[in-house]
């Protein structure tokens, strides 16, 4: 990793005001301003990727600019400037910054994670498979999907859930019988799973043909009416 560097990419946005709207613009721009400051937690502007099986979303962290003027009357159109840090971006150079880790990883098995010290774990040596899809839950455990046998040591086919220490089941059984293609987290903590499955755990509890609703408090699965004919590749 020594002598890699992630590039900075620079996002510029255009804000056209015209006549009366200016004086209006000018009692919001404090509020606009805030809303995408750096310091909010969840970046209001994102760039995303597209090509990869999901796309990747990347924060887009405001630099400066949206300065207009007092007049009245006028059309005027001010600038935005973003920086996004490019993870696909590396440049290989003497002079380049130098990533903090500087230790060997093996046998991280599709997945792994970066601690801020920038040191990277194995997370428990990962899964025997692709890992497809990673949701983070509010309660902080990592839920990972996709085409695997197991992860952790763990017999979890295609749906494994990281309490923070450990990979675990869900529900105490193995898991589906096809892949996990895509994760999305409902309002009330639920985890909605989609992919090409038609069974959980042996089929107990109902039809699951190609949907499921996992909810982590209670730890089972509910079905979605009697599913979907075909497969699921992305939900929202």
């Amino acid at each position: 990793m020594r002598g890699v560097k992630v590039e900075p990419r620079v996002l510029q946005m255009a804000v056209g005001v015209a006549g009366e709207d200016l004086e209006k613009f000018h009692l919001v721009r404090k509020g606009i301003l805030e809303t995408i400051s750096p310091r909010t937690p969840v970046s209001a502007i994102q760039l995303r990727y597209y090509g990869n099986p999901t796309p990747l979303e990347i924060d887009a962290h405001y630099e400066s600019g949206l300065e207009l003027s007092a007049r009245k009357g006028l059309t005027e159109r001010a600038m935005m400037r973003f920086i996004c840090y490019d993870p696909f971006f590396r440049e290989l150079t003497e002079n380049s910054e130098v990533l903090t880790a500087r230790a060997t990883l093996s046998n991280y098995g599709a997945i792994f994670r970066r601690f801020p010290t920038g040191v990277f774990d194995n997370m428990d040596q990962g899964t025997a498979g692709d890992v497809l899809k990673v949701l983070r839950h509010p309660d902080g455990d990592i839920y990972a999907g996709g085409d695997f046998s197991a992860i952790g040591g763990v017999t979890v086919n295609d749906i494994g859930r990281w309490d923070g220490a450990d990979w675990q089941d869900l529900f105490t059984g193995p898991g589906m019988n096809n892949t996990v293609e895509d994760l999305a987290l409902l309002p009330d903590g639920r985890v909605v799973l989609v992919g090409t499955f038609t069974d959980i755990n042996g089929g107990g509890g109902g039809t699951y043909n190609r949907i499921a609703i996992y909810d982590p408090v209670g730890d089972d699965f509910s079905a979605v009416g009697t599913g979907l004919n075909a497969d699921v590749w992305c939900v929202l």
